[in-house]
């Protein structure tokens, strides 16, 4: 009985040495593998830990010395994310900054060419001088209806006052790149004539290439008929 005895308390003595031992190295391994399970559920979803990465606990004294490259590989990933982000939003905001500017600058342009069309005469042409647009008031003083204005030629409308000596320089001046300005007589569909004070200016494309030919002009027919 007393070899029992002794043999059952050795047993117990052995399986808690057993559970103790068990305990610590659970314990222990949980310890360690803390950080590596943190590293591995930020790596699943960066996006949803960035803005917490720097709670993450900083590593314990003792830790071995791979834990604590885990650590410092850990901290330099997170620096390379987080500056990353931060040019990502800045390039975002620039984009946004210019995508409103664009927004106000087409306003700006378009209430600018809304007034002008209130007071000018406004037609565009394409380089062999027929007629691609003109505004409402091109098309009041000039009798012509929009329909019958476009693809007809610009000379059309002229009076044949002029020289051609005047209209030769008004092309050598528009087909170099330059803006011609002078006052013109021009011809209504009735037959009538009108003046205008008109100003001539080359269309370019984004390469600078001359495409076409926009003139704004006053109508300054009564003045002239002061003045005579």
């Amino acid at each position: 009985a007393q070899k029992r005895g002794a043999l059952t308390q050795a047993l117990l003595a052995g399986l808690m040495t057993m559970f103790t031992a068990g305990g610590l190295f659970l314990l222990q391994a949980h310890r360690l593998s803390q950080p590596i399970q943190r590293l591995a559920e930020f790596l699943r979803a960066p996006g949803h830990h960035q803005a917490r990465w720097r709670e993450l606990p900083t590593p314990s004294p003792g830790l071995p010395q791979d834990i604590l490259d885990i650590y410092a590989a850990r901290h330099s990933l997170l620096n390379d994310i987080a500056r990353q982000r931060e040019l990502e939003i800045a390039q975002q905001q620039a984009l946004e900054h210019e995508r409103q500017s664009q927004v106000k600058l087409g306003l700006a342009h378009e209430t600018l060419l809304r007034a002008i069309g209130e007071h000018a005469l406004v037609s565009s042409t394409d380089l062999q001088g027929r007629i691609i647009h003109a505004n409402e008031k091109f098309i009041q003083v000039s009798q012509y209806s929009l329909t019958e204005l476009l693809g007809m030629h610009h000379s059309q409308v002229s009076s044949g006052i002029h020289e051609p000596a005047f209209y030769q320089a008004l092309w050598k001046s528009i087909q170099s790149g330059t803006i011609w300005h002078s006052e013109i007589c021009n011809r209504r569909k009735d037959g009538s004539l009108y003046w205008v004070d008109a100003a001539i200016v080359p269309t370019r494309d984004e390469q600078g290439h001359v495409i076409g030919y926009t003139a704004v002009s006053l109508d300054i027919t009564l003045r002239k008929q002061a003045e005579a």
